[in-house]
């Protein structure tokens, strides 16, 4: 019988490992070059970031553009219609790079890229307003740095429907930029690495396919997600949360009910030595 404590403890060590801190992390380039291998599928990510952003080659680009979204999983992505803008400006880059599951060190983090590529490349850090205002006087012979930030998406059954409202305004905004900026090179992440959604981010673990069938399927965008992370959290709690407090409520109901039972078989045993 599954005792609570039993039952809480084994629900901490679920939730501790679906907590892993990782995210998906998509990068495209107006640049074709042996730096940006076409839809690349690259295992480790330093590599990653040792071919794409640490390189001198990364001061060709006119802007690096960092986009940070809270809480994105690679379920996210995978819900994503073929058919819309974010998805088709993707696969129309001349190259781009598909990580699933990527955990960020200190030496690949937002703020240090930021600082690396500004000193490096002579680069100026602008947010996505102040890159929007700029003339393109500013712009002519400048090499940027914008940081995008996108709005964290609710744990809910609307997430699907979010995350495509989110990809379409993400898409415009994008479209402006290259448009500004024709050699570019967008890095598209959770850069915080948050954990608020840690659910959907094991159910997109276990639904991982390997590097060469991410290449063979045309990368983590073309996979679909069956389940939400509404009905997984939802099937968790009622697994690990609610299961064993129902179990301990039989038990306990159990133990009540044997003293009742050997309190009438004494009774019985009683009367039948006072009837003799």
């Amino acid at each position: 019988m599954i005792s609570f404590r039993q039952g809480l403890i084994a629900a901490s060590l679920i939730h501790a490992a679906f907590a892993s801190p990782t995210s998906p992390l998509v990068a495209w380039s107006s640049l074709s070059t042996e730096l940006l291998p076409t839809h690349s599928t690259c295992a480790q990510v330093d590599d990653f970031f040792n071919r794409w952003v640490f390189s001198d080659d990364a001061c060709k680009f006119d802007a690096v553009i960092l986009v940070n979204q809270p809480g994105l999983h690679v379920s996210d992505l995978r819900t994503l219609s073929p058919a819309s803008s974010f998805t088709r400006m993707l696969s129309s880059a001349p190259s781009s790079v598909q990580l699933p599951f990527v955990e960020l060190s200190a030496d690949n983090s937002r703020d240090y890229i930021v600082n690396d590529i500004s000193q490096r490349c002579v680069a100026r850090m602008v947010s996505l307003a102040e890159a929007k205002s700029l003339h393109q006087e500013e712009i002519s012979g400048g090499k940027f740095v914008v940081n995008v930030q996108v709005p964290a998406l609710e744990i809910s059954s609307s997430r699907k429907s979010q995350m495509a409202v989110t990809g379409q305004q993400l898409a415009d905004e994008l479209e402006g930029l290259t448009s500004a900026f024709p050699n570019h090179l967008v890095i598209y992440s959770d850069w915080q690495q948050s954990t608020h959604t840690p659910v959907a981010n094991l159910m997109s673990r276990q639904d991982a396919p390997s590097p060469s069938k991410v290449a063979a399927t045309g990368g983590i965008l073309k996979r679909y997600q069956i389940l939400s992370p509404g009905l997984i959290l939802s099937l968790f709690l009622a697994f690990f949360v609610l299961l064993p407090i129902v179990m301990v409520g039989i038990q306990a109901l159990a133990s009540i009910q044997s003293p009742v039972r050997l309190d009438g078989k004494m009774l019985a045993e009683y009367r039948q030595k006072k009837d003799q």
